[in-house]
């Protein structure tokens, strides 16, 4: 004859069977919520992109079709680190990294579009990244938790949202000036030389520019909205990882890092232009052979 087991047993064997499905279930939860929210910032944790202009695919170094670059701004798992590292730049160092076109009043006017187009690639493609209640509202960035007002300022909150360095450029005398920019990585130039000067002027010291200037120029003036993005490539090398390079550092004969420049190019609805460069450092050692 079977012996039922006592009252008191039967209700901790009770209390037991809840409590493991309570914490299974608990468990379960946890697990998706942290899968979501990985999902959601899979871009917080991607490597940095290696770009080499002079190994295949052949011709980065030539404007390049959305087709052939089929995305603009870049993040990855040194976003915080780069923004960090901005917002030191732009606290302490701000005429060293911002120089703006004063008495132009087209200036605000392209910055408020650069802004817009910049929140609307982000939202698009880096989910959790910046949140903005609507056109003209605040924004805010969701990774380093900064909150800014829009207003005159647009073009230096885009630049505290992306790792891209942002210039506006506008036209004038059938070319186009340096109107605004906030550059915390140039490669070894100054930011408040470039402002308010010509195409041709901007790029003096650069070899060759010279002969091509009218086909830049006339690229420029017939880019349109609608045209979307342009990319092209640069690059230089360094004796050392720093992404701010005012000055030249590399003294001797011996290169060891590649620094390159992936440039982007859009027109601007009110006629300017933006033009963003991320900037990529990584050892000569690891180019492929």
């Amino acid at each position: 004859m079977a012996v039922s087991p006592p009252a008191s047993h039967v209700r901790h064997a009770l209390r037991m069977g809840v409590a493991l499905s309570t914490g299974l279930l608990l468990a379960s939860l946890t697990f998706w919520r942290r899968k979501r929210k990985h999902e959601k910032f899979a871009w917080l944790y991607q490597a940095p992109r290696q770009f080499y202009p002079f190994v295949p695919p052949m011709g980065v170094m030539n404007i390049r079709r959305r087709s052939a670059e089929p995305f603009w701004l870049d993040a990855d798992r040194n976003y915080r680190l780069t923004m960090e590292l901005k917002q030191v730049l732009l606290t302490t160092r701000p005429s060293d990294v911002i120089s703006t076109l004063s008495d132009d009043v087209r200036v605000e006017a392209a910055g408020k579009e650069a802004l817009d187009c910049i929140l609307d690639d982000l939202c698009a493609r880096f989910p959790g990244l910046v949140s903005t209640a609507g056109p003209g509202a605040a924004v805010t960035n969701l990774v380093t938790g900064q909150t800014f007002q829009r207003g005159k300022d647009d073009l230096i909150i885009a630049a505290q949202l992306v790792q891209e360095d942002l210039v506006t450029l506008l036209p004038q005398d059938g070319t186009f000036i340096f109107a605004q920019g906030v550059v915390c990585f140039a490669d070894r130039w100054d930011v408040s030389e470039k402002v308010g000067k010509h195409l041709q002027d901007i790029h003096s010291t650069v070899e060759l520019f010279e002969p091509i200037s009218k086909a830049v120029n006339s690229f420029l003036r017939g880019l349109r909205v609608s045209h979307g993005l342009r990319i092209r490539y640069n690059f230089s090398f360094q004796r050392c990882a720093m992404l701010h390079l005012p000055a030249d550092l590399s003294e001797g004969d011996q290169s060891i890092y590649i620094r390159v420049e992936r440039q982007g190019l859009r027109a601007l609805p009110s006629g300017g232009m933006l033009f963003s460069i991320r900037t990529y450092i990584s050892p000569v050692a690891e180019i492929p052979r």
